[in-house]
């Protein structure tokens, strides 16, 4: 791993300081209403915004590497999805 080489996202510059309250409200306000919602049919999803990024996982438990021993590793990749309302 190389925690060096990745770029964090940390703080969101808005440019109109009221419609991202307002959005910041909306995304709460569905937090809090999830399990409402829930019962009701409706599904509540969050979606990680790094969609480039694989999840990767090894085949075999983790356990010391053993001389000339390869890791094996199975694809988790995730699609990436996109909405616009």
């Amino acid at each position: 791993m190389k925690p060096h080489r990745t770029k964090y996202w940390l703080n969101h510059k808005a440019e109109d300081e009221a419609t991202f309250r307002q959005e910041v409200r909306d995304v709460c306000k569905l937090y809090h209403q999830a399990q409402e919602l829930h019962e009701s049919g409706v599904h509540v999803i969050s979606v990680d915004e790094k969609t480039g990024i694989q999840a990767l996982e090894r085949i075999h438990p983790d356990h010391p590497r053993c001389p000339k021993e390869n890791w094996n590793y199975t694809n988790l990749s995730t699609n990436g999805m996109a909405h616009k309302p």
